[in-house]
């Protein structure tokens, strides 16, 4: 999930678009199958805090086995397909255009004091925001990849206490908190369902702004984190 932009260069490990592109195609089987989404949450809390060698047989599962997904069960359903690369592509664009944000501004990386490089990250996510608004494109599957990043990034759980938690958001750390930037993204889907001319599209709008909304609200607990 190590994506970045370097200069005029973004990297994006052929890794962690595979590992995106799984998630999605597993969250998308799931849903056509009427099945609880719960395992996802589950899945990423033990990659983040499961030791690789006390998973069965010692190494990390894959995610479309971990979720039951039955191999090119997306070559045989169209349908599914469609959704999962929907999905895919949705979280894709997001993070590229995220990163070509850097590139465009001249961002200065992590280097920058935490602040600075808090906002920067805030910038981008707009920018990628306004990008994915101006092509009609729902960010449905950037919704998905944050949860994905949820197994990767800094929370309050890897601090012995809030007071320590706080220094390390005011003094180290380089991007956001993930329910800051949910929270930043939904308030935009709220401006994007004002913005709609259609009433359906303005309803799905609010609906996916609401249930970001909602999770973000769920990721400030200290507790929950």
């Amino acid at each position: 999930m190590g994506f970045y932009a370097a200069g005029d260069a973004v990297v994006l490990p052929v890794a962690g678009l595979k590992f995106i592109e799984d998630l999605t195609m597993a969250y998308a089987w799931r849903y056509r199958q009427q099945r609880t989404l719960e395992p996802l949450d589950e899945y990423l809390a033990m990659l983040r805090w499961k030791p690789e060698s006390e998973w069965p047989g010692g190494a990390y599962l894959d995610p479309l086995e971990v979720f039951g997904v039955p191999p090119g069960a997306w070559e045989r359903d169209a349908s599914l397909a469609e959704l999962g690369t929907s999905l895919r592509n949705e979280a894709w664009a997001f993070v590229l255009a995220h990163e070509l944000a850097h590139v465009l501004y001249a961002h200065p990386g992590n280097s920058a004091p935490a602040a600075t490089s808090q906002a920067n990250e805030a910038q981008a996510d707009a920018f990628a925001m306004a990008l994915m608004e101006s092509t009609d494109t729902l960010p449905l599957g950037a919704f998905l990849y944050f949860q994905a990043t949820l197994a990767f990034y800094t929370s309050r759980a890897d601090f012995p206490s809030d007071d320590a938690y706080a220094r390390w958001q005011r003094e180290q750390a380089t991007h956001p908190v993930n329910a800051q930037r949910l929270m930043a993204i939904a308030q935009q889907l709220q401006l994007w369902a004002r913005r709609a001319a259609d009433e359906d599209r303005r309803a799905v709008l609010f609906d996916i702004g609401d249930k970001m909304e909602q999770f973000a609200t769920g990721l400030k607990d200290p507790a929950m984190q």
